[in-house]
């Protein structure tokens, strides 16, 4: 964990709300976020972890409020009235390429070798020539760990390795910021710690990165800060120690005495 004054808001998360039809699922959540700052979001099942993070590089549109990324909003722009109006999905797409994504289930290509996975975006979205994401996706294959498994294809990895090479492809379009989404909830309990020692290099690389986990030892070593969230809410949040040692708020104290 890193101990560094806070910068500038680089993410900001503005009363952000998403109803699912009557349900309310997320409810009037806002935080900011620092370059370089590692934030990790916990609670319970239900709470709406994975709802949110997905309104963070708008896999998932907000019912109301907005967020925004380097100072540019995500999703919408601001009308002559004040209006929000939706951005066309073009834009949308290539608001998205500076936000890397890891997800729960890995969603590699299975036709595809672990080389052409990581090559496949930078070619297809930023139109890189071929041989410079060839050497974009080697570099980072290696530095997952996997430079022997470029001819593999997915089935031939475990999930562990599949993971790493979610990561790599991720990196693979030189974000700004990485999003993860319980990325070693699928995972084997042998296979989770390939898996976070890479997140665990990224962070002392200074990589922003927001990570929706339960793995709690690795949330206190490696988060700047906690946001504990419930039903929807930000019920607490502040540096690990504080939150784990010191939680103040009753729904905090009653999820970590479960889990720790």
């Amino acid at each position: 964990m890193k101990s560094a004054a806070r910068q500038p808001a680089f993410v900001e998360c503005d009363s952000v709300e998403v109803h699912f039809g009557a349900l309310p699922v997320i409810q009037g959540v806002s935080f900011s976020v620092s370059r370089g700052e590692v934030v990790a979001i916990i609670g319970p099942s239900g709470s709406g972890k994975t709802t949110l993070i997905r309104c963070l590089n708008h896999l998932l549109a907000p019912s109301a409020g907005t967020v925004r990324i380097a100072g540019e909003t995500l999703g919408v722009r601001v009308g002559a009235n004040g209006r929000l109006i939706k951005l066309p999905a073009r834009k949308v797409a290539a608001q998205r390429r500076s936000i890397g994504f890891v997800f729960q289930r890995f969603n590699l290509f299975p036709h595809l070798t672990t080389l052409q996975n990581v090559m496949e975006a930078p070619v297809h979205v930023l139109g890189r020539p071929k041989t410079d994401a060839r050497a974009v996706a080697e570099k980072h294959l290696a530095r997952v760990g996997l430079a022997d498994k470029a001819d593999a294809y997915p089935r031939q990895l475990s999930g562990g390795q599949q993971q790493r090479v979610a990561i790599a492809r991720a990196l693979a379009m030189d974000p700004e910021l990485i999003l993860f989404d319980e990325p070693t909830s699928a995972l084997d309990p042998e296979m989770v710690g390939e898996v976070l020692a890479v997140m665990r290099d990224l962070a002392a690389q200074g990589m922003t990165m927001l990570i929706v986990s339960h793995e709690m030892g690795f949330v206190r070593e490696v988060a700047d800060r906690v946001i504990m969230l419930d039903a929807g809410r930000i019920v607490e949040q502040g540096p690990p120690a504080e939150v784990f040692d010191r939680p103040k708020n009753p729904r905090t104290q009653a999820f970590l005495s479960k889990i720790l």
